[in-house]
């Protein structure tokens, strides 16, 4: 009640205050209710899939960043592109199936709204996060048929689903077609919020130039010009890394973004046009950046 009066709302349903038995208790009722969850009606399964799971998330989280480069690499054509699996030769059989398992959980997930607010879809949720890294590096396409429900269904797992597309992207110049058509599709639909543009604009960056223009690059265009600082400046370094965009158009990011967001627009007019960002560049940040990443 004091602190109501001031105008600070607590959750009334998150605070309890615990007998000792029952605080022991609480401390593993999340994992014991996820194992149970996991293992399904197979509570003897062989392996110990969320072990698997967890490993396989760290390793994938630790390789995620795709390189920085600014040469915009072009595949084939998507009329011409063959698999060239560079990144799911490697992938664990174990690890595959328990992120395999965490996504058919996902799936036939009860989406009524007493079910949402229920622990097993806080685990559900936790599962999926962990699971999308891998499932990219082997080249799973489901989550990315469902890129627009997980986007609208799962918002908070963004930065996962651009994991998952980085991933998925390495698996040759047919899933780099195939995630080209899926970038055109959520980004002509209207259910990202800009921070969820945001992300979605730096995996796009990521998957190379191809010779056919896409409707993402467009996205990216506007998006550079109209939208949030954080989002033009990303949208404007992501057409760098693709080298493919109109040099008046990322300059004007540049100059119309605030100083947090401006060396990163710059780094993508680099990527368009070296020239003209030669004569932008104002200070010594932006002289060293040009030098790191001469061609």
């Amino acid at each position: 009640m004091e602190v109501r009066s001031l105008g600070l709302v607590l959750n009334e349903r998150k605070t309890y205050t615990y007998g000792a038995q029952n605080y022991r208790s609480s401390l593993t009722s999340f994992a014991d209710a996820e194992q149970r969850l996991f293992a399904g009606e197979e509570p003897t399964e062989p392996f110990d899939g969320l072990r698997f799971l967890r490993a396989a998330y760290s390793d994938a989280d630790g390789d995620a960043a795709t390189p920085i480069t600014l040469s915009g690499s072009v595949d084939e054509d998507e009329t011409f592109a063959t698999d060239n699996g560079e990144a799911s030769e490697n992938i664990d059989p174990q690890r595959l199936k328990a992120a395999q398992r965490a996504w058919q959980l996902w799936e036939l997930e009860d989406e009524s709204e007493e079910k949402q607010a229920s622990q097993d879809a806080a685990i559900t949720h936790s599962l999926l996060g962990l699971a999308l890294p891998l499932l990219g590096a082997a080249g799973d396409s489901s989550p990315l048929e469902w890129l627009i429900g997980l986007l609208r269904f799962e918002p908070a797992l963004t930065p996962q689903v651009a994991v998952y597309l980085d991933m998925y992207g390495r698996n040759g110049q047919r899933a780099r077609a195939e995630l080209r058509a899926a970038l055109d599709e959520v980004t002509s639909s209207d259910i990202l919020s800009d921070w969820q543009a945001m992300w979605l604009a730096q995996a796009a960056g990521g998957v190379g130039r191809s010779q056919r223009k896409h409707s993402y690059e467009d996205w990216l265009a506007r998006s550079a010009v109209s939208g949030h600082d954080g989002l033009a400046a990303t949208a404007a370094a992501a057409l760098g890394r693709i080298g493919r965009g109109d040099s008046d158009l990322v300059a004007a990011a540049v100059d119309r973004v605030g100083p947090e967001w401006r060396r990163l627009a710059f780094w993508g007019l680099i990527g368009i046009d070296r020239a003209r960002a030669e004569d932008t560049a104002d200070d010594e940040l932006d002289r060293l950046l040009l030098a790191a990443t001469m061609p």
